[in-house]
């Protein structure tokens, strides 16, 4: 009984590690907004990268729901204010 309780309490605390859906949503628009600012920053009009950006920000939350990564790595990445940021978060 014990050992049934245990792992119960452990598995309900990584459920609490790992994104949701709705962080892999908020990272999608973060990227979304950041590659505008980016592009912006470049000299390069949001519209021309806007479309561009919207693609890669739709497949970033896919394949961050399919495959969920940690809250702690997610909050990184939504912190992130530039690509050099972003690209520190998922080195560790």
């Amino acid at each position: 009984m014990r050992a049934w309780f245990l792992c119960a309490v452990i598995g309900l605390a990584l459920l609490g590690c790992t994104a949701s859906a709705e962080d892999c949503d908020a990272l999608g628009e973060h990227f979304l907004a950041l590659s505008i600012a980016e592009a912006e920053a470049q000299g390069v009009s949001s519209e021309s990268i806007a479309k561009v950006a919207e693609t890669l920000a739709v497949e970033l939350v896919a394949q961050c729901k399919a495959e969920p990564r940690r809250k702690s790595e997610l909050d990184c990445l939504n912190r992130a204010t530039n690509f050099a940021e972003l690209a520190a978060c998922s080195q560790g």
